[in-house]
């Protein structure tokens, strides 16, 4: 039996069949896109925080400010997977016929047409700008910018560090006094220029 276009019921359903598997080899694409994105965001975070836990450990403040580097490189590649993604759900769409801004062929992913003429959405900058990835990168950027600029100036502001409380040991002689139990103190005389009294015991008998 053949229908008004001259396709029978068999080529109507393995025309069917053909476009549900192309569907499907589309979506794993736009899935497979949408996991990389993820796994970006996941990476640049930890990345930033075993930084900033260096830093912890050493006190130095370029380990902030290096933080900055990751989060850029990740958020670049990010907006790349993000317009490739983009591009993908273009050809579904015009695939299942929800728009027909390019015509796509069975089994045909020509994701280099989806270009800035077709729509702005395929614009790496519009991608790049979006609220799906800004809201995420510029604020870590931006605390890290602050962050290092307030450490780095406490660093710079000179001021002596704070006291060290120490406590010396004293022993008892047999009059009540205390004396000093012979252990140099390096905070108080530097220059090891107090001497400890002379001990009475020592004192020969005439």
């Amino acid at each position: 039996m053949s229908s008004d276009n001259g396709k029978t019921n068999h080529d109507w359903r393995q025309e069917s069949e053909s476009r549900r598997q192309h569907l499907e080899f589309i979506q794993n694409v736009i899935t497979r896109m949408n996991t990389n994105s993820f796994q970006l965001k996941g990476l640049a975070v930890a990345i930033v925080t075993a930084l900033v836990g260096i830093y912890a450990t050493t006190s130095n403040v370029i380990f902030v400010f290096l933080g900055i580097v990751p989060t850029l490189f990740f958020w670049f590649l990010d907006g790349y997977y993000l317009l490739q993604e983009r591009k993908f759900r273009g050809v579904y769409n015009d695939v299942i016929g929800l728009k027909n801004d390019i015509e796509v062929k069975p089994y045909e992913m020509p994701i280099h047409k989806y270009t800035v003429r077709i729509g702005k959405q395929y614009s790496y900058w519009n991608v790049f700008f979006s609220q799906t990835i800004l809201w995420l990168y510029f604020p870590v950027i931006a605390l890290l910018i602050i962050i290092g600029v307030l450490l780095r100036g406490d660093g710079l502001t000179g001021k002596a560090p704070p006291p060290v409380h120490h406590i010396h040991q004293h022993s008892t002689t047999f009059d009540g006094s205390t004396k000093n139990s012979g252990a140099r103190c390096k905070l108080c005389d530097p220059e090891n220029q107090i001497f400890d009294p002379p001990n009475n015991s020592e004192k020969k008998h005439g």
